[in-house]
């Protein structure tokens, strides 16, 4: 506790960088969307490569594991395709990410029977959560502008929130004089 009360002024200064950077992201949609891109194709490439890895892991344990190397690969080929060209990539971010949880959706969807058949308890949370993730990927792949907005706002949001509780609690640390 007494190393968190002397540099009390590091939370502090963390918070600063955070909302600096959420007014970037607000004031730069675009430039947010292209680093973003080069972040999401990184994501998918290690995603798609961990799924592709667990489907044969699993392969013995789960009569539908093919499935899951179905969504690995999709993984891998939208990881190749964003950092293939970020500044393409950086325009279709919101197409191409409405699109990948419009399938995930219905793979959440699909998934769900076979945790009913299994036994387990959520699985209607399952297929609900599958249903709304399909829905808001539709939403936001039909309409760019809305994508654009959708995708950068909550980031910028985030980034906002995440700046204010680390001053908040920065201060909190500060030694009483």
């Amino acid at each position: 506790m007494e190393f968190s009360n002397k540099y009390w002024w590091l939370g502090v200064l963390k918070g600063i960088v955070f909302i600096i950077l959420a007014f970037f992201v607000f004031r730069h949609p675009l430039d947010t969307l292209l680093g973003l891109a080069i972040y999401i194709g990184i994501s998918f490439l290690f995603t798609g490569i961990m799924e592709i890895i667990g489907s044969f892991t699993i392969s013995k344990l789960a009569p539908k594991w093919g499935w899951i190397l179905v969504g690995g690969i999709l993984d891998l080929i939208f990881g190749i395709i964003f950092l293939s060209n970020p500044l393409i990539s950086a325009s279709t971010i919101p197409f191409v990410i409405g699109i990948w949880l419009m399938i995930r959706g219905i793979f959440l969807f699909v998934d769900s029977f076979g945790a009913k058949k299994s036994g387990v308890p959520n699985w209607g949370l399952m297929m609900i959560g599958g249903i709304i993730i399909s829905i808001f990927g539709y939403s936001i792949s039909f309409n760019m502008l809305m994508g654009v907005l959708t995708v950068t706002s909550w980031m910028g949001f985030g980034l906002l929130i995440i700046g204010l509780f680390s001053i908040i609690e920065g201060f909190g640390l500060k030694p009483k004089s």
